[in-house]
């Protein structure tokens, strides 16, 4: 039997072969990508062979603990079999999946009967349980953050992309289109990094009277999880524009989905623009060459979230991604759609995260405005430091504008300036201050990582079903779910250490 030392080896090999031999010598942006990913993959596989037995011997004694308490402090009658932990030496990372998805399910069949009441209660021995569980959840996601070994970050993108075939495509629907453009009109074409649920081209044309030369594709990536379209989000570029938003123009959408395989648009390239930075801070310490964020970027995005809160909701193009009213309804139906598919190996993080939601409300008269959806820098566009456009308006709808703030502020804002200075700069632009409010902000920040984890969560099943195939998608749901997963933890912890104005209203619910 080979031993997981020898296994580790043969992995190492496999990582320092892509990243340091193969990888220099790839040409385009989007083959250093793939690399990127099977190396983070590999990245996630080492470390779990190096540290599996130990994390396993230290972690299962919690576990079995926690669980057991939970059973006696719920009295749900039912017997909880004894899963003591493993003998030292064969203690493995299985058998603490295992445990952790024993009380998974535990928890799932509890909250929707008493459980949920009883951490609505703040000094409740279930309150006090979960802040022991929640501490316990983030000691075992950061266990492995200072193992991992230094690797690009990169985006996500849509699988089984054929460039060739796509700028053929294009290039004909073009010519029937806009007949005095000149035969074969496109003169560069090349697929960029990023996005989950669309992917993106960049191309330019020969000298023309009918369209700008540079400009971007962006189309509906097939199997994909956000259930949005380029086609709402072109109608609500327009608006923006209108509003006087930095945002690309737009010039074109298409819905015929035999063109290229589902509906896309054409927009405005931002020229000599470089993306903001990766999406989350660990990944943008290892990568400082791809932050391109200046010392003013700060009150630059107070500002601009100041103007996008102002824009009127009639902006939102009805179809367009809409969250229900009913918050707490949202957040219900999204736990069970994560209770349908396979659950990531060791998700209680993101389990707490929905039970911590599900027991917490937020009041009914919030602010509600335009939001962008995912506010964070990898959608954002800068020249010599400074912001030029905001992109990726898929999941844009009309919200509580402390979910931009959610979305931002642990990942991107408080790297860049205080909180209360952020505030100033807003609230001076003409933000409105009960936006800013600690307690919603924290809401939407929990919110946020949970909602992309179990979003992340679903491009794992695709990908283990076989509707999607590729590394790319390999990456992010093993990878990129850990993150999602590790910031949920971290806000969790800073929610049960400042309980605010939330409890009253959970209570209300619950009673």
């Amino acid at each position: 039997m080979i031993q997981p030392d020898y296994w580790a080896r043969y992995l190492v090999a496999l990582r320092n072969t892509i990243a340091n031999d193969l990888r220099p010598h790839l040409d385009s942006d989007l083959a250093k990508d793939q690399a990127d990913h099977a190396v983070l993959v590999l990245n996630r596989m080492i470390t779990d062979v190096e540290i599996g037995p130990e994390l396993a011997r230290l972690q299962i004694p919690r576990w079995v603990q926690l669980h057991h308490e939970l059973a006696r402090i719920t009295a749900s009658g039912t017997v909880v079999a004894a899963h003591p932990a493993p003998p030292a030496a064969s203690a493995s990372l299985s058998e603490l999946d295992e445990e952790l998805t024993r009380l998974q399910q535990f928890i799932a069949r509890r909250a929707d009967t008493g459980l949920l009441h009883e951490l609505a209660e703040a000094d409740s021995k279930a309150a006090d349980w979960f802040a022991r569980s929640a501490t316990a959840a983030l000691n075992l996601l950061e266990s492995y953050e200072s193992r991992l070994s230094a690797a690009p970050a990169a985006a996500l993108q849509a699988a089984s992309v054929n460039p060739q075939q796509i700028c053929a495509d294009l290039s004909a629907y073009l010519r029937r289109r806009f007949p005095r453009l000149p035969p074969d009109p496109i003169d560069s074409f090349r697929v960029v990094p990023g996005g989950r649920a669309k992917r993106t081209a960049i191309f330019a044309l020969k000298q023309n009277a009918v369209l700008p030369q540079r400009l971007v594709l962006r189309s509906d990536a097939i199997a994909g999880q956000t259930g949005t379209t380029v086609a709402d989000e072109f109608a609500l570029l327009t608006n923006l524009q209108q509003a006087g938003l930095p945002v690309p123009q737009p010039h074109l959408v298409e819905r015929d989905v035999s063109v290229l395989g589902g509906t896309f648009m054409i927009v405005d390239e931002i020229e000599n623009a470089l993306v903001a930075g990766e999406p989350f801070a660990e990944e943008r310490r290892l990568r400082p060459d791809k932050s391109h964020m200046g010392p003013d970027f700060g009150r630059q995005l107070a500002q601009f979230l100041a103007l996008l809160h102002s824009v009127p909701s009639t902006a939102v193009v009805r179809g367009a991604h809409s969250p229900s009213v009913d918050r707490h309804e949202e957040v219900r139906l999204m736990y069970q759609q994560w209770q349908s598919i396979e659950r990531p190996p060791r998700s209680i993080g993101l389990e707490f995260g929905f039970l911590w939601l599900l027991s917490h409300a937020l009041p009914a008269d919030r602010p509600r405005c335009l939001v962008h959806g995912d506010f964070g820098c990898h959608n954002i566009l800068t020249r010599n430091g400074d912001l030029v456009a905001v992109l990726d308006w898929e999941l844009a709808h009309e919200d509580d504008p402390a979910a931009d703030f959610g979305d931002s502020k642990r990942m991107l804002l408080d790297e860049l300036l205080p909180w209360q200075e952020f505030v100033k700069h807003y609230v001076a632009a003409g933000g409105d201050p009960r936006a800013c409010d600690p307690d919603a902000v924290r809401y939407f920040s929990m919110w946020r990582f949970v909602k992309h984890g179990a979003m992340t969560a679903l491009l794992r099943h695709l990908f283990l079903s076989g509707a999607r195939d590729d590394i790319l998608a390999a990456g992010a749901s093993w990878h990129f779910f850990h993150r999602l997963q590790q910031y949920c933890a971290r806000e969790l912890a800073d929610a049960l250490e400042h309980r605010g104005s939330l409890r009253s209203e959970t209570q209300a619910r619950f009673r």
